[in-house]
């Protein structure tokens, strides 16, 4: 392929993805959802911490994860908060976190749909009580996966540990676990933002053109950590000066930044699919997609 052909190509695909872009509303529709991302952040944590206790998991272990995902001045300031709400977990808050959680996370994920039926050019007339039941269950679903990571990871780790002076392992074994961090955050991140794109939008999607996006965000969100971690180094003065105030404004950049990523993701697979396949097919909904497949296959 010659480069004039490449360059006809990319330019191509770069104009139908900044008009995808401008019609999706991205910039205005990453405010709703770092708002929601913020709202559902502590019961989030509050969750955790009721689970930890019920598996067994340090704190510490799920603190590592976190230092990895946030950027460091951030992490650094609400890390006594956090650490607070993980170790006083408990069943009475179980319920009432739970609730929380589901609530906030479910508003995230349908502002998030919202954008991305946009960027398909799909379900136009959406109705919004369908567009809110599907969210819940949709967030329920991705709570769920991320629960199963995060304890899968944690209790590789453990049980590393616990079997290390019984069994004679290598003892490189056990350090090898605790530096696998960057790679695990950033694979779970990827099969977390995989799975949104592919459920969420109300369009017949396959999964080979969620990659694309799913790389993208996955990168940039994490460029995006080390990037707001030196930004607060330099002007770490500036933010410790106003405390509070300059933490929540960090915190809300951070978030409303990593939505225009992640929405963003969603318009590059978008963008990606119509070029190759031509125009997307609407779909009733995320669940009859997944059981539609589950029946071919039966079939086959």
């Amino acid at each position: 392929m010659s480069l004039k052909i490449v360059f006809r190509k990319s330019k191509t695909f770069l104009r139908a993805l900044l008009k995808r872009f401008n019609e999706s509303e991205v910039v205005n529709n990453s405010i709703v959802l770092a708002y929601y991302l913020l709202l559902s952040l502590f019961p989030m944590v509050m969750l955790l911490g009721s689970l930890l206790p019920l598996f067994q998991i340090h704190v510490k272990t799920v603190l590592e994860y976190i230092e990895t995902a946030v950027p460091e001045t951030i992490y650094n300031i609400t890390e006594p908060i956090v650490r607070d709400f993980l170790g006083s977990g408990n069943g009475e808050l179980f319920s009432f976190s739970l609730l929380l959680t589901l609530y906030s996370a479910s508003q995230a994920v349908a502002a998030f749909q919202r954008t991305v039926n946009r960027a398909y050019d799909v379900a136009k007339y959406q109705n919004p009580i369908v567009n809110r039941v599907v969210a819940f269950f949709l967030t329920v679903i991705i709570i769920g996966i991320v629960s199963v990571l995060v304890f899968i990871f944690s209790f590789g780790q453990t049980l590393i540990s616990y079997l290390t002076p019984i069994m004679n392992l290598p003892t490189h074994w056990f350090n090898l676990v605790g530096q696998l961090k960057w790679p695990v955050t950033i694979m779970g991140l990827f099969i977390g933002l995989a799975l949104l794109y592919y459920l969420v939008p109300n369009a017949k999607i396959k999964f080979r053109y969620v990659i694309p996006g799913s790389l993208v965000a996955t990168a940039g969100t994490m460029i995006l950590s080390q990037f707001f971690s030196f930004y607060l180094r330099v002007f770490a003065q500036s933010v410790t000066s106003y405390k509070t105030l300059g933490t929540f404004i960090a915190i809300m950049f951070w978030l409303n930044f990593s939505a225009m990523i992640i929405m963003l993701g969603g318009v590059i697979n978008a963008t990606w699919q119509e070029l190759k396949d031509g125009k997307i097919v609407e779909t009733s909904g995320s669940f009859r997609k997944v059981a539609g497949k589950y029946k071919i296959k039966r079939r086959k």
